[in-house]
């Protein structure tokens, strides 16, 4: 198992709720080889997220990043160019 979080840190209640919205309404992953499943966390102060997807291995997280999918996906981002971004991943030893 793989897993990666994508940490967003945004400046305003605006950029929060384009975030929000942007994840509730954009299409599931259903299909994409190699994806397990996605959460979206939200700190308390709500100007951070955590998006967090599941994925049986690494290349299937990267062949989903490199893949037309993932642009078609992310195409309709504007408004967020002040979010900032950072990638970290993690392989799963243990999982109970």
């Amino acid at each position: 198992m793989f897993v990666s979080i994508n940490r967003l840190e945004v400046p305003d209640d605006a950029s929060a709720q384009r975030i929000e919205q942007g994840f509730a309404h954009a299409g599931g992953m259903g299909g994409v080889p190699g994806f397990v499943r996605f959460e979206l966390w939200k700190s308390p102060d709500g100007h951070s997220f955590e998006v967090v997807t599941h994925w049986q291995s690494g290349a299937d997280f990267d062949a989903w990043r490199t893949s037309d999918a993932f642009r078609h996906a992310h195409r309709d981002t504007g408004g967020t160019e002040r979010v900032k971004s950072q990638l970290v991943t993690y392989d799963v030893l243990i999982s109970r």
